[in-house]
Order: structure tokens, then C-alpha cells, then sequence
């Protein structure tokens, strides 16, 4: 069920259907009601099962549940919970929405050629060959009608098309099985057969160390793999999947290989544990909604972790890697290293360090400063940012990701000590250390408006309150960090606070991604924040406190725009139709002709006041006539101001994003949102529409607002694209 719900996705036009709560509708069969468990009810039981099911997250999805009697299965005499179930299946059928969707009939006729084109033993053919079967055959000659046709079969599994890459756009799969048959020979350890003694220690490398060197992989795949564009092609679906990717040799050998973490059998060492208890920064804890983590997330999100470390700072050692569990070391600090340990329900995150006071014995403790002193720790802060961007690229990119949700957490430090309840009255056991049993505490109640947080799970606990500085590391001011671009690029470092000076844009840049209710923040820089987005040429740069602050002598009267009273007055009167009320206002306004068609800053700030009071009174069509007559990115967004990023319809969404990653627009976008250049790389060799996984990245790192997005989209010389929100 779980899987099912990460796969779903709800169409905006499907959202108010009053048949079903969420889509695909799961319909729970109960068999073998002839043998009920203890001779229980088998209605009963039933009920008691989809109870439970409706107690999950992905509730919405079950439709009804069914008793089947298996002995009546073939029978004159029918089980009558099978001809109910078959009645409702066809009922709901003819409610599902793509039911309705017309089809062309030259579409079903290329269907059609393509299982003709396999039947004949072609397993795939090249873009062109399915391109001139289309226009020749099936008299689909517009290029966009056939990309659109390719996506549809795509999506019905009736052929397989990526369009992401040069190598994967070329190949148009038609036999699906092959294609996992072909990856199978790859992820799966083969039993021990004397006829391949001379692969041995290749197999037992990639079931050890999971990693695969290209001999092996052209023994496996034999013919497949001197075929240059069918194995090009094979390894670039591979990789878009993340189910290996390419890792360099420390020699200078002519050879390739790939790490495939999927592969690994072997379990860490369990010193492992010592390791991550001895860590001088508690471990953070990425917590998924469904009470699992999704099937196939961790070696893909190792996967994708390595491939940034590879593309843009490669470590000189392979990473420690293991079932679960992956250690990556960090060639930019001396000393430091990443651990990620995949549970059951979570992934655990450890910014580990050596230990200071064994490695530098012969130095006073007076001399060792260790970075949680300074509550917050720039490697863990990176550490975390690169995992965030990392998981957003997946959701966008996986479309059984795309549902995922997850939030920062934190083992309890005051009932579980060395990741174990002291006393468990679950399972009535000392040092319980099963994860279901764990207390942990969500981000958003850590850094809540609470002064102070106490746990009472814990009969013997001397002290119950839970320091939140404990976890400050992880969560370093964003003012007291550089932008990334100055730290080396955005490699895992950082420049201590007063090695460099922050300009006013810079820290304006910064701050449009900082987080309101962050309290680490300042109160000046809290009354900053909330005047940056209408009025930043309110304010100046105080480069020794790192805060905007308020000037006295640029404060007038424009901090909160009034509009007059007999403009508020016509807004109000339903007899004042759109062109009267905006007549009123002009009047107040200049007497010039263009006052509106070239408004100047404080015209156009009086405009959006009046649009945005125009929307909150219901008068859309005073909002929208000022949308014709004043210049694009005047009016301010037609959502509302407040509205998170991440609330944003997916309609609105979607057209934005996809005209920004039309070109190189959307890089400059994105750096304005607080991305640093190499994430931007990142980002753009990944995805068809990377605006929109930076537009979800920068959001989670802040309290980023629709407001906030349309001024910057208006500053950057972007209005009519700012006007689509």
C-alpha cells in the first residue's frame, strides 16, 4: 500500500471527485474465508484488517473490502462476495478519468506496428526507425504529436522512451522484460559455476564491494556489449535510475568501472555502532510520513550522493560501502567523514569527526576548539544541504518519489541514551533499540516557538529538558554563512564568521531563502525580514552585526502603503464596476496620461496595494483590469502573497518552471534563490526541468512565500513569467 500511494498522482481535475477520495482506488480481498485464522468471523477479521489499513497515511486510496470463499471458485454456485467484487471493479472502472479520454486511431495503429516490430524479435530500434514508421505508416508527421505519442505508450508500458539524454532519447525499448533481464545480469550475483573461475574475484568484488569493472560487464552481457549504441544506451538508463554509476580507477588504467551499492550482501562491522555513538554531533534522522522508507531510495540516494562527490570533488578513497550502510570521506577536511545507515523507517545521517582529543593529545584542551562549541558545525550544515538537494532532485526525477515525504529528526537525548529506550514496556526489555520504539523529535518542534522542551518517557531521567543546542550544528544562521559561491565553490567547508564581509546584495540574496522562526536570529533581523521583500531600499547592511537594520532616514510613509479613502470606498461599492474603481485611483495619482503604462516605484507600490486589496475584497475583476493596463510585475502575484513555494498549484507550477528551463534562464533564477553554482550543475545535468527541483529545493531551506518569488522573478527582468503566479 505504501508503494501504491508513493506511486499515485492527483490530477488537479480530479481533486474535487466526489466517487474518490484519492486515486488509484485499492479494493482489499480477503481469501480463504473457508479457513478463518482461529476460526474466527471471516467478516470480522476483514473488517478488523481494513480498519487497520485506514489508520495509515495512504487511506484515501482504499474503496471497500471483500470475503472470498476460495472452495466456490469455478462453481455453478458463485461466492457472492466475488460477484460483488467483480460489480464494483466495473463500476468504478467507468468512473477512472482517463476512461473518458479519446484516443487517435493512427495512435492504436502504431501500437499496433511497434508489437508487429517485436513480434519479429526486435527487442529495441532507433529513434529514427520508430519516427519514419510513424510518418510512413501511421501518418503521424508533426514532430510534437509523436513526442507526445511516444510519452503516452511510455506511460501505458506498451514501450519504453527516455528523452532526458542524447544516448537514452535514441533508443525506443519495445520489449520491456528484456530490458529487465539485461539489468538483472547486472544486479544479480550469479551461483558459483567452475566455467567462470576466471571471474571469481570480479564477482566477489562486486558482491563485497559492489563495484563492477567492465570486464565482468562485457562477460554478462556478452553481444549486448560491443554493440556500441545498445550499450551506451543500456548504462544511460542505468544511471538515470541510479542503479550504478561510473567511478574512476585510482590508477591510470584505460579500464571503466561502476559502483552498484544495490549489490551489496555484506553488513558492516558492528564497531560501526561505537562509531556512531562516539560522534561529537548527535546523528540526524531523515524520517519518511509512510513509516518506511520508500523501496529502492537508499542505494539510489548513495548513488546520487557519489556522483556529486565524483563530478565535482572526488575523493582519493572509495567509499566504505556496505548493506544499508555507506561511509564517504571528505577530502576538503582533514579528518571528517559522512556515514549514512539506512533503517527501517529512516535514514540516519552522521557528520563524523576524528577524535580531537586522542589525535591531538599533546595540545591543551584550552587549544582545541571543537566546532559544536561554536553551535554550528559547516561541514554538517553541508552535509545536510547536499542530502536535502540530493532528495528533492530524486522526488522530481522518480516519479514513484514524487509523493515522498519526510522531516528532519532527532533521537531524544533524554530517553534514549546510546540509541536505546532505557526500559522498553513494548517488548519488556532493558536497552530496547527496536526503531518503532525510539522517541524522536521532529525539527518543527525542536525550533518551535517553545523556550524550553521536556521529555517525560523517561521514569529515571535525573533531567528531563532536552537541549536544542545539542542540534544546533546541523542548523547553523544562515547570516553567519557565506554565500557559497565565496566558501571555494560549495565544496563541504566553510569560511569562519569574520574571515570575509558580506556586501548588502550578498546579504540580501542570502536572506531570501532565511528562515522566519529560525531563533537564532535576531529580533532586528526578524523586523528586517518581514520589510525586505516590499521595502528593501529601507534598509542597510550592519556588516558587524551580519543583520539588515532598519535606516531612520529612509523611513517614510511607503513601510505601509494606505490607499485613500475614497479608492477603499469604490472597492467596496458594488455599483463601481472595475474601469471606475482604477479611474478613482488615477485621480489621485499623477494627472499624466501614462501613469500607469510606465509607473514609477512608488506608483507601482500603491498599484499592488490596491490589486492585493482588490483580491482580498473578492473584486477579481479590478485585479485583473490593473493586469491589463499596468506593465508585467506591477500587480503582485494572484495567489496569495503569504502562500508557501511549496503550496504553489501544480498547473502553475509546472508552466512556470518548464518556461524558465526553456534556456539558460532559469541558472540565474535559481542563483537568486539562494543555489550555489555547483548545485546548479548538479541540478541541470539531472533534469529535463531542473527550475522546478531548484524552486522545491530553495523552499524547504526557508520560509520562501509566492511574494517573495514574484519580486524576485520581477528584479531579475522576468515579469511576465512573475505575472503567472
Amino acid at each position: 500500500m505504501s508503494s501504491v500511494a508513493s506511486l499515485a498522482t492527483q490530477d488537479e481535475r480530479n481533486s474535487k471527485s466526489d466517487v474518490f477520495s484519492k486515486l488509484p482506488p485499492v479494493f482489499l480481498v480477503c481469501t480463504h474465508a473457508d479457513k478463518p485464522n482461529d476460526g474466527g468471523n471471516p467478516r470480522e477479521l476483514g473488517r478488523m484488517v481494513f480498519g487497520h489499513l485506514r489508520t495509515k497515511p495512504y487511506k484515501g486510496h482504499l474503496h471497500d473490502f471483500f470475503v472470498v470463499d476460495n472452495t466456490k471458485s469455478g462453481d455453478e454456485l458463485e461466492c457472492p462476495e466475488v460477484v460483488r467484487l467483480r460489480q464494483e471493479i466495473r463500476a468504478v472502472a467507468k468512473e477512472l478519468p482517463h476512461m473518458k479520454e479519446a484516443v487517435p486511431i493512427r495512435w492504436l495503429k502504431f501500437e499496433k506496428e511497434m508489437q508487429v516490430t517485436k513480434d519479429k524479435g526486435y527487442k529495441w530500434i532507433f529513434l529514427e526507425e520508430a519516427k519514419e514508421i510513424a510518418t510512413d505508416v501511421c501518418n503521424v508527421a508533426d514532430d510534437e504529436e509523436f513526442r507526445t505519442l511516444l510519452n503516452f505508450l511510455h506511460d501505458q508500458r506498451v514501450l519504453i522512451h527516455f528523452d532526458d539524454t542524447p544516448e537514452l532519447n535514441k533508443m525506443v525499448v519495445l520489449d520491456a522484460q528484456w530490458l529487465i533481464d539485461v539489468f538483472k545480469e547486472v544486479i544479480t550475483i550469479r551461483p558459483f559455476d567452475s566455467s567462470e573461475k576466471k571471474f571469481e574475484e570480479l564477482w566477489l568484488r562486486l558482491e563485497n564491494e559492489g563495484i563492477l569493472e567492465e570486464p565482468l560487464l562485457e562477460h554478462v552481457w556478452g553481444s549486448l556489449y560491443h554493440k556500441e549504441d545498445t550499450c551506451q544506451g543500456l548504462i544511460a538508463i542505468m544511471e538515470k535510475f541510479s542503479l550504478l554509476c561510473s567511478w574512476p580507477f585510482l590508477d591510470d588504467s584505460c579500464s571503466k568501472q561502476y559502483l552498484v551499492p544495490s549489490m551489496l550482501m555484506s553488513h558492516p562491522p558492528e564497531e560501526i555502532i561505537e562509531l556512531v555513538v562516539s560522534a561529537e554531533i548527535p546523528p540526524l534522522f531523515i524520517k519518511f510520513e509512510s513509516g518506511q522508507v520508500p523501496s529502492g531510495l537508499f542505494p539510489r540516494l548513495v548513488l546520487q550522493f557519489l556522483q556529486w562527490c565524483n563530478q565535482e570533488s572526488a575523493s582519493p578513497e572509495h567509499p566504505q560501502l556496505y548493506h544499508n550502510f555507506v561511509r564517504i570521506y571528505s577530502f576538503e577536511k582533514e579528518n571528517c567523514s559522512v556515514v549514512l545507515l539506512c533503517h527501517m523507517s529512516s535514514i540516519e545521517v552522521v557528520a563524523y569527526r576524528g577524535n580531537y582529543g586522542h589525535e591531538e593529545a599533546h595540545c591543551s584542551k584550552s587549544e582545541i576548539t571543537s566546532p559544536v562549541d561554536n553551535h554550528c558545525d559547516p561541514f554538517a550544515c553541508a552535509v545536510l544541504r547536499q542530502l536535502e538537494l540530493v532528495l528533492e532532485s530524486m522526488r522530481r526525477e522518480f516519479f514513484w518519489l514524487q509523493n515522498m515525504k519526510y522531516e528532519k529528526s532527532f533521537l531524544c537525548p533524554v530517553c534514549c541514551r546510546r540509541n536505546a529506550v532505557s526500559y522498553c514496556r513494548t517488548h519488556r526489555t532493558k536497552n530496547c533499540k527496536q526503531e518503532e520504539c525510539l522517541h524522536f523529535w521532529p525539527e518543527s518542534k525542536l525550533f518551535s516557538d517553545k523556550k524550553m522542551i521536556f521529555c517525560t518517557r523517561s521514569e529515571t531521567a535525573k533531567m528531563n529538558r532536552v537541549s536544542v543546542k545539542n542540534f544546533e550544528p546541523w542548523f547553523s544562521p544562515m547570516r553567519n554563512q557565506l554565500p557559497i559561491d565565496k566558501c571555494d565553490d560549495g565544496k563541504l567547508a566553510s569560511v569562519a564568521d569574520g574571515d570575509e564581509t558580506l556586501s548588502a546584495d550578498e546579504a540580501l540574496k542570502i536572506r531570501l531563502t532565511q528562515q522566519r522562526d529560525d531563533p537564532n536570529i535576531s529580533p532586528q533581523l526578524k523586523e528586517s525580514l518581514q520589510l525586505e521583500r516590499t521595502c528593501p531600499d529601507l534598509l542597510d547592511f550592519d556588516c558587524k552585526s551580519g543583520d539588515m537594520l532598519l535606516n531612520p532616514d529612509k523611513t517614510t510613509a511607503a513601510t505601509e502603503v494606505t490607499l485613500p479613502d475614497n479608492v477603499e470606498q469604490s472597492l467596496l461599492s458594488e455599483s463601481l464596476d472595475a474601469k471606475q474603481v482604477v479611474l478613482r485611483l488615477m485621480e489621485n495619482l499623477r494627472p499624466d496620461k501614462d501613469v500607469l503604462e510606465r509607473p514609477d516605484p512608488d506608483t507601482k507600490k500603491i498599484v499592488r496595494s490596491l490589486a492585493q486589496k482588490a483580491k482580498d475584497l473578492k473584486r477579481d475583476d479590478v485585479f485583473e483590469h490593473l493586469r491589463e493596463i499596468a506593465p508585467a510585475g506591477t500587480t503582485g502575484p494572484h495567489l496569495p502573497e503569504n502562500l508557501h513555494v511549496l503550496d504553489i498549484p501544480d498547473s502553475v507550477a509546472r508552466e512556470l518552471t518548464i518556461d524558465l528551463a526553456g534556456g539558460d534562464e532559469w541558472k540565474e533564477i535559481a542563483e537568486g534563490l539562494g543555489l550555489t553554482p555547483r548545485e546548479i550543475r548538479f541540478l541541470d545535468k539531472r533534469h529535463r526541468n531542473p527550475m522546478d527541483a531548484a524552486l522545491a529545493f530553495a523552499a524547504r531551506q526557508g520560509s520562501l512565500s509566492v511574494g517573495e518569488l514574484y519580486d524576485l522573478l520581477d528584479e531579475r527582468g522576468f515579469p511576465m513569467l512573475a505575472d503567472l503566479l
